[in-house]
């Protein structure tokens, strides 16, 4: 009874923000601790009032609201995981979030005032936050939880704004996903997106490593329009993929470098001002498409019209690409 007491004291010191910053930490690793603050996460009163008014009382969502302002980001997420938060509760914290026609996913009303008002520091850092925020809820929101339907079957994700990498990052498994487009490398893209297709990096500012795609083992197409430097080298090769975009990649030369691509079919190179050598093509035994307007520096092409490529967009060419 004692230690209950002891417990249910620093409980409440701990939703009055009594308790240092080691203090509260502290708790994590204390079971009982733990249990005791999962316990409060119902609804309890948030201080003691010396006045004669009632006691205002505090929602699970309102108590992990106040956890996540005050800075204890982690804490908050350690308790989600916990499984502290019912139905209803996360009904109400996704509310207004969805995966939208574009892939783009929308924080819920919740993780956004919780955003604006929690010291998560500016630009990229706090939306990637908040997005942190929004997967969390999704990874542990149960199948009974009214949330929008487009967040529990996620199959087009587009990573394109502020911050939204830390949605991918943070969410547990993409099993139905099958359109990516992000800005940046994922080591575990082809275990986390097992059934993807199409891979889009034209938003990327960082060096693409390729060699990550090895178990990407339903993908089919792969965009890399506008990247400046690309190792083709890395590619694995792929025997799904039918369709590979190097269009507006000025500082491409050659192509030779692409490993046997069995399954190809289409080639976009238009607008690759400094390709001069595209290899042998025969490695590319499907190709019925190869895209080369504006490539200049490119010269004796005659060559290509004996692999009869059903759609042979030459440099002089008008084509819509």
């Amino acid at each position: 009874m004692r230690e209950d007491f002891k417990n249910n004291e620093k409980v409440s010191d701990f939703w009055q923000g009594k308790l240092t910053q080691e203090e509260r930490l502290a708790m994590i690793d204390d079971p009982s601790m733990v249990a005791a603050l999962l316990e409060s996460m119902g609804n309890r009163p948030s201080a003691r009032k010396e006045s004669t008014e009632p006691e205002v009382l505090e929602s699970s969502v309102e108590k992990l609201e106040k956890l996540l302002k005050s800075g204890e980001m982690e804490f908050a997420l350690d308790l989600i995981r916990s499984g502290a938060l019912q139905d209803e509760d996360y009904s109400v914290m996704l509310e207004g979030s969805r995966i939208d026609d574009n892939g783009r996913p929308w924080p819920s009303t919740f993780c956004r005032k919780v955003k604006e008002s929690a010291n998560w520091g500016w630009g990229e850092e706090a939306d990637a936050k908040c997005y942190q925020l929004l997967a969390m809820l999704v990874n542990h929101c149960s199948e009974d939880a009214k949330i929008d339907f487009s967040l529990t079957w996620i199959s087009s994700l587009n990573l394109g704004e502020s911050g939204a990498y830390g949605f991918y990052k943070e969410i547990k498994q993409l099993d139905s996903l099958v359109y990516l487009a992000t800005d940046r490398n994922f080591p575990d893209l082809a275990s986390k997106c097992p059934k993807l297709e199409h891979l889009d990096f034209r938003r990327c500012q960082e060096k693409i490593d390729l060699s990550l795609l090895a178990d990407c083992r339903c993908l089919q197409e792969l965009d890399l329009y506008g990247q400046k430097e690309i190792n083709l080298s890395e590619l694995p090769s792929l025997a799904t993929l039918r369709r590979l975009d190097l269009r507006s990649c000025w500082d491409l030369e050659s192509i030779s470098d692409l490993p046997d691509l069995p399954g190809l079919e289409e080639l976009e190179l238009a607008r690759c001002g400094k390709l001069v050598d595209l290899g042998d093509l025969s490695r590319f035994p499907k190709l019925r498409r190869l895209g080369l307007k504006e490539c200049g520096e490119l010269k004796n092409l005659n060559s290509l019209e004996d692999l009869n490529i059903e759609e042979l967009i030459l440099p002089d060419d008008e084509d819509s690409s």
